[in-house]
């Protein structure tokens, strides 16, 4: 699978982390197990809720992830995988970059060479722009 083609039908394993709707229910039929991390796991403050939970968990992210150890079965490290995707990115870039039109990707690479902060609710493709500092990018989830 490659990054480009990730489907929520396939997961083994969703682990929800303070989002309020994970999924469009009415389109995406999960049958992998949920795991939902928040201060408010069971969000009570939202009259009807539909979204599954396999394991809810009352708790401040960072105080999750400091928490959770994870074991890795496999020889490729997390740096090797992001080293990997980067490549993989840059590599899409440049063939984009050659195109007769702009493709949405190319653009969001470009805009986010410009140290401005981003705020998006169109096309914008953060997974293909390089934000490398804090608050360097907002958008719908």
């Amino acid at each position: 699978m490659t990054i480009d083609e990730f489907n929520l039908k396939e997961a083994d394993l969703i682990i929800a982390v303070e989002v309020e709707a994970p999924w469009i229910p009415k389109y995406i039929d999960i049958k992998a197990k949920v795991i939902r991390v928040d201060t408010d796991p069971s969000y009570s403050y939202i009259p009807y809720y539909d979204f599954p939970c396999d394991l809810c968990i009352q708790s401040s992210v960072d105080e999750f992830f400091n928490r959770l150890k994870v074991k890795r079965n496999d020889t490729m490290t997390i740096v090797d995988k992001i080293k990997e995707q980067k490549e993989y990115k840059l590599k899409k870039i440049e063939k984009l970059a050659d195109e007769k039109y702009i493709h949405p990707d190319y653009l969001s690479f470009e805009i986010s060479k410009l140290k401005w902060t981003i705020f998006n609710e169109y096309n914008f493709n953060p997974k293909y722009s390089i934000l490398e500092e804090y608050d360097s990018y907002f958008g719908d989830p």
